[in-house]
This record gives structure tokens, C-alpha cells and sequence, in this order.
């Protein structure tokens, strides 16, 4: 598997009965997971890799086998990211989709989409990363322009923030991936 994955948002695991439940702090959204979900979960902080992941869950399952262990990590994560609570830590390059007419305006950038006929509106850190797109393709840089940027962050609020961005663009379609 090889992926390193991370947290994206802060989420409280709770036990409700025989249930395991996810509760989310930045929306009114809640997700049950299996007593193996809750596991891997409490595990991501300190087993970011899948492989290792899967390594944890088949030591503790020994019924399940590698395979099925390699395949309810794989599960799991897809779920994770597909609902915005986490993000593989991947070294992802993107551009910006052709179609795009942009302006500044009071340090704020409109982006409108030709191809969606939508307007979008970036924050002064957005319009700065991505005004560096066209030099800065990756997310490594852009993580050391922010470190640069807000040398008081920690490292991983940027990795957060820029990550969350890249996944926000990518889903607006204004970015794809090269």
C-alpha cells in the first residue's frame, strides 16, 4: 500500500451502545465504523502509513488475513477522505484547468470556471498559492511557501490547510491532477 494518510479535521470517537461513532467538530455529521474503523482511527495519529495499518489490524484480527486487512484499510481511508476527514500526505501535483478568468480584488481573488459558469472566491492565502501554481506544482512547495509565510504555524496546521485547498479546488474542478 505505501500511502501515509492524515487527519484532516478534529473528530470525537465515541462508544453509543455497541456502536462506535465518529463525531465531527466543524459539522453536524456523525459516522459509525466497525470495532476495526475505530481502531484504525485511533491508530492513524501514530501509524500513518497504510501498509503499517494494515500490518496493525491483521496482528490484532488474526482471522481476517493480510489480504482482508489490506482491503478494510483501503476501505476505511477511502471513506475517511471521501467525507473530508482525512488526506493521504501523497506529494501531489496539480495545475490549473484552462478555462479560468481570474481578478484581484482587494486582496481577495474571483475565479470564475467557463466550462461550470461558476464564480469562486479565494481568501488572500488562496490567491497567494494560487497565483504560485504556475511556477509551484506540488504540494511539497506549496507547504514550504506557507511554512515560509507563517513561520509561527505548525507544520502540520499547513500540511492541513494546504491539503484541505488542493481537495477543494481539485472537488470545484478549478485544479486537476497531473
Amino acid at each position: 500500500m505505501g500511502k501515509s494518510y492524515h487527519k484532516l479535521t478534529g473528530a470525537q470517537l465515541e462508544r453509543v451502545g455497541d456502536v462506535f461513532v465518529l463525531l465531527r467538530e466543524d459539522v453536524a455529521e456523525a459516522f459509525t465504523l466497525t470495532d476495526s474503523g475505530a481502531v484504525l482511527w485511533e491508530a492513524l495519529d501514530h501509524f500513518p502509513d497504510a501498509g503499517d495499518l494494515a500490518a496493525l489490524l491483521a496482528e490484532a484480527r488474526p482471522d481476517l488475513g493480510a489480504a482482508r486487512a489490506r482491503d478494510e484499510v483501503r476501505d476505511f481511508l477511502s471513506r475517511l477522505v471521501s467525507h473530508g476527514l482525512a488526506a493521504s500526505r501523497s506529494d501531489r501535483r496539480v495545475r490549473k484547468v484552462p478555462d479560468i478568468v481570474t481578478e484581484l480584488v482587494g486582496g481577495e481573488l474571483i475565479v470564475l470556471s467557463r466550462s461550470s459558469r461558476k464564480v469562486h472566491l479565494l481568501n488572500e492565502t488562496g490567491a497567494l498559492l494560487w497565483d504560485v501554481f504556475d511556477s509551484i506544482d506540488d504540494s511539497e512547495g506549496l507547504r514550504r511557501l506557507l511554512a515560509e509565510a507563517w513561520p509561527d504555524k505548525p507544520a502540520s496546521e499547513i500540511e492541513q490547510a494546504v491539503e484541505r485547498f488542493l481537495d477543494d479546488l481539485l472537488q470545484l474542478g478549478l485544479l486537476e491532477e497531473v
